[in-house]
């Protein structure tokens, strides 16, 4: 099997368990895949897609890439598979998944699964999402409906109880490690540890950042960071540059790794993996703030990165995880924690 196609090793006793209800006859209506970005989410789904609209699949649940199911589905007009995305607002319009939903009700043309797809599934609002209750309700026999999500916490719950959950978790550190080094054969193993230390041992995650030279980027943002921290930039000014390269995605991830990071400075628990210039520069930060801030200021960035996603204001979100930095964490965090979900987010609404 090629490296990069799933299911991968962290991610076969998901299809195993996908592939014995199947056999069993007794595949669930409704699945939420869900799990942190970078670790192989999307290409579980469309692993698990060929596999049910392939007619002849192998014993172990691969499609066969031959029958007609499968050459439908390489051809893209496949009748049995239908999919929601996102529009270019962020957005999952509500008049999509009505027409999703009247068209799971129609008569099959062909034999086996019908597949329906929603991705990203926190893209759905509220109301949007109560537009497919009745559909997780009262299924059609045969249908199979798949949510991915990174942000499952952002789904309603009545959504999420009337779904099969897959949880996709990063693998140990050494598996992610062997897995990486064999993906990424040309990388030095400081930069394999680099980049899995940063992206929190999500080994995608880590091979895009080897991919576009993470460590050169890594560099620039703990120095700047550094610099931040010590008052020789504003927040302001920083939030500017980082939203447009690397993007606030990617600023939030690091962030939560360098927070991370300096609670293992402070505390000497985990193994630390970081290079020595990098510790240097982290120590010189953890000497200055305290630890119950960190652990707080996690909680922030944990909101945070809920609503990347989403339709907030990029360049005001990073201000407002930036500030903090300025005054070594001694600010309101408490403030930012506590507040009710929607105000603490009409800030950086735009």
């Amino acid at each position: 099997m090629d490296k990069l196609q799933a299911p991968f090793p962290w991610q076969r006793q998901q299809w195993l368990t996908l592939q014995q209800a199947r056999q069993r006859d007794q595949l669930a209506h409704a699945w939420l895949i869900q799990g942190p970005a970078g670790t192989g989410k999307m290409a579980l789904l469309e692993a698990l897609i060929a596999s049910l609209l392939c007619q002849r699949p192998d014993r172990d649940g691969h499609a066969c890439g031959q029958c007609r199911g499968c050459t439908l589905h390489a051809a893209g007009n496949h009748p049995e598979f239908l999919r929601v995305e996102q529009q270019e607002s962020g957005n999952i319009k509500i008049d999509s998944i009505r027409e999703l939903c009247g068209k799971l009700e129609l008569t099959r043309q062909e034999p086996g699964y019908r597949v329906a797809v929603i991705a990203p599934a926190e893209a759905m609002n509220i109301h949007t999402a109560n537009a497919l209750l009745k559909t997780l309700e009262e299924p059609e026999p045969g249908n199979v409906l798949l949510l991915v999500s990174s942000s499952p916490a952002r789904l309603p719950a009545t959504i999420r109880s009337r779904c099969q959950i897959l949880g996709i978790s990063p693998p140990a550190h050494d598996d992610a490690l062997k897995w990486l080094a064999g993906a990424a054969p040309e990388a030095s193993q400081a930069n394999l540890e680099l980049a899995l230390d940063f992206s929190g041992n999500a080994p995608l995650t880590a091979l895009q950042m080897l991919h576009e030279d993470f460590s050169a980027t890594q560099a620039r943002l703990l120095s700047e960071w550094e610099t931040l921290c010590m008052r020789g930039v504003e927040p302001v000014h920083l939030a500017a540059e980082w939203v447009k390269t690397p993007g606030a995605e990617v600023v939030i991830d690091w962030l939560m790794r360098i927070s991370m990071a300096l609670v293992h400075l402070k505390t000497g628990a985990g193994r630390q993996r970081l290079p020595d210039e990098i510790e240097a520069s982290l120590r010189n930060v953890a000497e200055a703030v305290d630890l119950n801030q960190i652990f707080l200021y996690l909680d922030v960035l944990y909101y945070y990165r809920s609503l990347a996603g989403s339709q907030v204001n990029q360049t005001l979100m990073l201000e407002a995880l930036l500030i903090p930095w300025w005054y070594k964490l001694q600010w309101p965090l408490e403030s930012m924690i506590n507040a009710d979900p929607t105000r603490r987010a009409a800030a950086i609404w735009p």
